[in-house]
C-alpha cells in the first residue's frame, strides 16, 4: 500500500516521540529504584548499626573507662546456663532475672534488658556502680554481657529471695524479730558504705525498697539492684536532676520536687523499710477498710499516744523486754529517718551507730513531718 511521504514522516515522529518517552521513563524509573535501594541500604545499615556490635563498641568505649570490671560472659554461655533464660525468678521494669548455674556449677542470678533500646542507661549505671564495690552487704556481681543487641549482668545466687517476699507474702513464715533486726542492721552496713567507704566515689542507691535487699541461705542481707545509682565524686555531696525514677512510697520528697538529691534521700527509704520491718505492713496500704493506710501517719499517731507497740507486727509472739526496747527505738530512728526536711534526717553511719547501740537517740518531733504526705502515691 501507498503512504504519502508526509503521512510516513508524521509516523515516524510519532514513534519517535513514543520511544523517546519510553526511554525517559524507564530512565526516570531505574533512577527511581537505584535512589530506593540505596535508601533501603542506608536504613538496612543504620538498622544494622543500632542492632549490632557498632551500638555495643560504642558502649565498649565507656565501659574501658569503668575501673574494676568483673569477667565478661559470652551470650551463649549464659543462654545455656539458664536452659534459654526459662526459669524466671524476678521481673522489674528493663528486664527480668533469671536462675542458671554456670559451667563450673555456680549458681547465679542473670537480669537480662527486655530490648536493647530500653534501660541501657539503668545498665550502665549498675555495671558502674557494682564493678569496684566489695562489700559483704552488697549484691556481688560476677560479670556481664554486652554483646551484640545483648545485655546481661550475672550476679551471686541468693536462696532466699527479697525482703518483700518475707514480709508481705501471707504463705512464708514470718521473720523472727532477730532475724529482722539483723537485715536492718545489715541493710544500714551496705547503705553506708556505698555513702562513705567505697573507693573514690560517693554512691547514691535512689531505690531502696524491701524488693531490693535480698537474703542468702542464711538470710543475711545484701543490697541489690543498682539501676537508679548515681555515682558522685567523693568531695560532691549532692547532685541536681531533673527528675529521679524511684518506688512510690520510698521516694523522698526532693527526688520528686526535683530538688539537689544527697546521700539523706537513700536514708527517708531506709527509714520507709525499716517501718516496714518492725510493723510488717506496707507503706502505702489500702486494701482495708480503716483510713489509716500510710504507716508513717499511723506510726506518729502511735508514738504520741504512747502506744508504739501497736505498731508491732502482730505475728511477732512472745517479744522480750529487749526486743521491745529495740523495735522501739527503730520505729524513732524510721521517723527521724524520714523527715520532709533532708537536714533533720540522720546520716547512715549515724543510723548504723544507733541501731548498734552506741549513740542514743531522742524522741523525733511529734509536729513537723509527713507534710508532703504519701510521696508520689499515685504514679
Amino acid at each position: 500500500n501507498f503512504e504519502p511521504p508526509a503521512l510516513k514522516f508524521a509516523i515516524y515522529k510519532v514513534v519517535s516521540v513514543r520511544n523517546l518517552a519510553w526511554k525517559l521513563y524507564m530512565l526516570a524509573n531505574m533512577s527511581w529504584h537505584k535512589k530506593l535501594c540505596v535508601n533501603h541500604y542506608i536504613k538496612s545499615g543504620i538498622d544494622h548499626y543500632f542492632n549490632s556490635g557498632a551500638k555495643t563498641r560504642i558502649h565498649g568505649e565507656y565501659l574501658r573507662k569503668v575501673s574494676g570490671l568483673p569477667n565478661e560472659f559470652a551470650y551463649k554461655d549464659l543462654k545455656t546456663a539458664t536452659n534459654r533464660f526459662s526459669n524466671v525468678i524476678g521481673r522489674g521494669g528493663f528486664g527480668s532475672v533469671f536462675s542458671g548455674t554456670l559451667s563450673d556449677g555456680k549458681r547465679v542470678a542473670v537480669k537480662r534488658l527486655h530490648r536493647a533500646d530500653d534501660g541501657i542507661d539503668e545498665f550502665l549505671a549498675e555495671l558502674s556502680a557494682l564493678a569496684s564495690l566489695n562489700h559483704s552487704n552488697l549484691v556481688r556481681l560476677h560479670g556481664f554481657c554486652t554483646e551484640r543487641s545483648h545485655y546481661l549482668l550475672v550476679f551471686e545466687f541468693m536462696e532466699n529471695g527479697s525482703l518483700h517476699d518475707w514480709l508481705f507474702n501471707a504463705d512464708r513464715e514470718p521473720l523472727d524479730w532477730n532475724t529482722r533486726y539483723c537485715i536492718a542492721l545489715q541493710t544500714a552496713r551496705g547503705i553506708a558504705y556505698l555513702h562513705e567507704d567505697s573507693s573514690s566515689s560517693r554512691i547514691l542507691h535512689l531505690d531502696i525498697k524491701p524488693h531490693n535487699i535480698l537474703l542468702d541461705e542464711d538470710f543475711n542481707a545484701k543490697v541489690a539492684d543498682f539501676g537508679l545509682a548515681k555515682l558522685l565524686n567523693k568531695d560532691v555531696s549532692r547532685v541536681v536532676t531533673v527528675h529521679v525514677r524511684g518506688t512510690p512510697g520510698y521516694i523522698a520528697p526532693e527526688c520528686v520536687m526535683e530538688y539537689a538529691i544527697t546521700a539523706k534521700s537513700d536514708v527517708y527509704s531506709y527509714g520507709m523499710v525499716l517501718l516496714e520491718i518492725v510493723s510488717g505492713r506496707r507503706v502505702i496500704d489500702r486494701s482495708g477498710e480503716s483510713e489509716q493506710w500510710y504507716l508513717p501517719s499511723i506510726a506518729l499517731a502511735m508514738l504520741r499516744e504512747g502506744k508504739l507497740e501497736d505498731l508491732f507486727d502482730r505475728r511477732l509472739h512472745m517479744i522480750s523486754t529487749g526486743a521491745a526496747e529495740e523495735m522501739a527505738r527503730a520505729v524513732k530512728l524510721a521517723l527521724w529517718c524520714i523527715q520532709n526536711n533532708s537536714a533533720l534526717r540522720p546520716s547512715m553511719a549515724t543510723v548504723l551507730q544507733i541501731l548498734e547501740g552506741t549513740v542514743e537517740i531522742l524522741d523525733p518531733p511529734l509536729d513537723s513531718y509527713f507534710a508532703f504526705g504519701p510521696i508520689n502515691e499515685e504514679e
